[in-house]
């Protein structure tokens, strides 16, 4: 049942990949590996920054600004610590918006709520990368979101080269609980062969992580991964601004002629 699921998800990001698409045009200057965090767990800054520090990693986290403090996300001395060392803040939805119980409107209207809330809060103002709570995502989403985002990160695993979605970027969990490291060096060879893009994605960093978190060892151990393959460490908006130096959003329509 699990390869079946696998193959089903793989033909819709296919699908997904070639509507209302934003094609990578360009090859970057050299190979790049993004550490993303979503949802911005607080144990992601506690336990995850001190780790990236020691490596000179740069990281994205995606921010969910309506997720509490009292339930484990980020306060705003968390936000500052972030900004103090100039890791890249980008947006969820101001909810967690499930787009499966939802619609794209409520989606889109959700984000303008967040990226609102980042204006009046946070210092590194407007995000400009954008990335779809539970990984749900449609066409009309992708749309809508394409208006004000210059990226979209999905959970659809792979690497990202020239013609692929940056609407719907690849990306690879780092979970303890199920990472493959063998799968984790195919990636990084992957994209040393082709100046590509790989992200992985994990939510928090606990010494005792649940499923859809990493150790601090796990996150230590992919750096050092990375490095022996000569993969650099970049945040999302600094390969964004590579890609698309002259993008600015367009809430009243496409930025881009649609593929």
């Amino acid at each position: 049942m699990g390869s079946v699921r696998a193959g089903l998800g793989r033909l819709k990001a296919t699908a997904l990949g070639h509507v209302a698409s934003r094609p990578i045009t360009g090859v970057l200057r050299e190979p790049v590996v993004s550490i993303t965090f979503d949802d911005a767990h607080r144990s992601a800054v506690r336990n995850g920054v001190p780790v990236l520090l020691d490596h000179h990693a740069e990281a994205t986290f995606y921010v969910a600004k309506g997720l509490r403090p009292e339930d484990g996300f980020l306060d705003p001395s968390d936000l500052e610590m972030l900004t103090m060392h100039g890791f890249d803040l980008a947006c969820h939805t101001y909810s967690h918006y499930d787009l499966a119980h939802g619609t794209s409107e409520g989606l889109a209207r959700d984000a303008a709520r967040n990226r609102s809330a980042f204006e009046r809060e946070v210092p590194a103002g407007r995000p400009r990368d954008f990335c779809y709570p539970f990984g749900e995502v449609s066409v009309s989403a992708k749309r809508l979101i394409g208006h004000a985002y210059a990226t979209a990160r999905s959970v659809y695993p792979g690497v990202n080269t020239i013609g692929s979605d940056l609407l719907l970027l690849r990306a690879n969990p780092l979970f303890s609980s199920s990472v493959d490291w063998e799968e984790v060096r195919r990636l990084l060879a992957t994209v040393t062969e082709c100046n590509g893009w790989v992200i992985f994605y994990t939510h928090g960093v606990e010494h005792d992580p649940d499923v859809r978190s990493c150790d601090p060892g796990d996150l230590d151990r992919l750096l050092r991964e990375c490095r022996l393959a000569g993969v650099v460490s970049r945040s999302v908006r600094s390969v964004s601004e590579e890609l698309l130096p002259d993008w600015s959003p367009d809430p009243d329509g496409p930025t881009t002629p649609w593929a």
